[in-house]
């Protein structure tokens, strides 16, 4: 019975098919090296796979597909010069035309469809499907050749730039929006239907109020001693996601978003009630460092009033957050149920 491969080595004009080893060639020129160590690899197509020494578990079907990868293992590439720059990485699955093609050394990528992560050269970790999808950046000309960890889902999907990580993009042509960022659609879209509830994985609500009342000095700012685990009105005092200290009256915030801050005090003296970001108590009367102002109200000295304000706000993970009461003359922030409290919300 004849071998079931050539017995004399190939060259580059001689087409061999059959068993290598433990590696299978069909139908190529120059498929798998015939002096390799590497093993469990399969070819089929005109130089698919022809220079692997060492790498094991590959897969190449397609001209040039896989074609200078030496060392690289447990890649698979389907289409024309599909992972043909592969070297050494590991990991990868190419399925289209071209598709990352220009990736030498990179790991974990998943890339299906035409052209899909074409520019595609350092980091690792990416998903891309639909054509075209992760070839670009912001503008459709400029090469993404630094993502990972990121996901483009859609025909022409778009990293915000190069270098970027941890970037969901979905949806025909959608451009992300930087790092740690999930975009769905582009700026086209003009509507937008989710079902179901919505959860997000981080909470924070604090309710609190006072558990005494709190001397106020003339003309002196005085730090507001919240507490959410003693105060006038249990119904008003909850602390999810643990983020306010009542021993340091500070609350901290637990990630980068949108914070809603919203008080309202009785006194018989009170004008104002200040916000102090990252600031200490030697920092008021409070000066720059983000502080905003709730409402100011000047009352008559002795005249009980109260007030109410909500601030919206940026804040960044860690900032620390003190709320201050400014009288105008000595006088008291009154601990009542109703007109005293305090309420910290993360938006998103």
């Amino acid at each position: 019975m004849a071998p079931p491969y050539s017995s004399k080595p190939p060259t580059s004009t001689t087409p061999i098919s059959g068993l290598l080893g433990d590696n299978i060639v069909c139908d190529g020129l120059s498929g798998i090296k015939v002096s390799i160590t590497g093993n469990n690899n399969a070819s089929s197509g005109a130089l698919a796979l022809p220079s692997s020494t060492t790498g094991t578990q590959n897969s190449a079907f397609g001209v040039e597909a896989l074609k200078v990868n030496t060392s690289g293992n447990s890649n698979v590439a389907v289409g024309f010069q599909a992972l043909k720059e592969n070297l050494a990485g590991f990991n990868n699955t190419a399925v289209g035309t071209l598709a990352l093609v220009n990736s030498s050394s990179t790991n974990l990528n998943t890339a299906i469809g035409h052209h899909s992560l074409f520019n595609l050269t350092t980091n690792s970790n990416n998903i891309a499907v639909g054509a075209f999808a992760g070839k670009f950046i912001t503008g459709g000309s400029t090469a993404n050749s630094s993502s990972s960890t990121s996901i483009y889902l859609g025909a022409e999907t778009k990293a915000s730039a190069s270098g970027e990580s941890n970037q969901i993009v979905i949806g025909y042509n959608a451009v992300g929006n930087g790092s740690n960022s999930a975009t769905i659609g582009a700026s086209t879209i003009t509507k937008s239907v989710i079902y179901g509830n919505m959860t997000t994985p981080t909470t924070s609500t604090v309710m609190a109020a006072l558990a005494t009342d709190l001397s106020l000095v003339s003309t002196n700012f005085t730090l507001i001693p919240w507490k959410t685990t003693s105060g006038f009105a249990t119904y008003q005092r909850t602390n999810i996601g643990s983020n306010w200290s009542d021993i340091s009256s500070i609350y901290t915030a637990p990630i980068t978003g949108i914070y809603m801050i919203n008080c309202a005090v009785f006194s018989d003296t009170i004008e104002s009630v200040n916000v102090l970001v990252n600031g200490t108590n030697a920092n008021v009367p409070p000066v720059g460092n983000r502080t905003l102002g709730i409402a100011k109200f000047p009352n008559a000295s002795g005249v009980d009033d109260g007030f109410q304000g909500t601030i919206i706000m940026n804040l960044t993970s860690n900032d620390q957050v003190r709320l201050y009461a400014y009288a105008g003359s000595a006088g008291r922030l009154f601990a009542n149920d109703i007109h005293t409290w305090l309420q910290i919300r993360l938006l998103g």
